[in-house]
């Protein structure tokens, strides 16, 4: 084999090893605004959230609320259900300048989310899990905020 094709072949080779772990995590997900929230499967598909902004226009730097609707995967009700809040902006490697707290509501499965505050216009990741018995499971939700 000529010298210019082994180097070739070890160029393709070591290309070939360096990406054989990789996995295809397929297209990034677009966040939608977050004035419409959105639906969202937990990771382990046991729960379905629903989660949305508790008024028409999500404010910029204002301390404001969000509704969590938690519901089984097959879309009925759900008892004995906890859910913890999270989020931030993973492009800029920090989460909220405020500590949202959660709110049980009235409605069995129905959460209200007090004290969020996006101090920054962009892309957001909101994190829901969801707690009972067994253990816990996350819904995560890609928004963006306007400026």
């Amino acid at each position: 084999m000529p010298a210019h094709c082994r180097h070739h072949l070890v160029f393709v080779v070591a290309v070939a090893l360096a990406t054989a772990g990789c996995e295809d995590q397929g297209a990034p997900v677009e966040p939608v605004p977050a004035s419409e929230g959105g639906t969202a499967s937990t990771l382990d598909g046991r729960y379905r959230v629903e989660l949305r902004p508790a008024q028409a226009k999500v404010p910029l730097g204002t301390i404001h609320e969000w509704i969590a609707q938690v519901s089984r995967e097959d879309g009925g009700a759900v008892e004995g259900v906890t859910i913890t809040f999270d989020g931030g902006m993973p492009s800029h490697d920090h989460g909220f300048t405020t500590a949202p707290r959660v709110v049980t509501d009235a409605a069995p499965g129905r959460f209200r989310v007090q004290g969020v505050r996006f101090h920054m216009s962009g892309a957001w990741e909101l994190r829901v899990d969801v707690r009972d018995a067994t253990g816990s499971d996350r819904a995560v939700f890609q928004v963006e905020v306007a400026p």
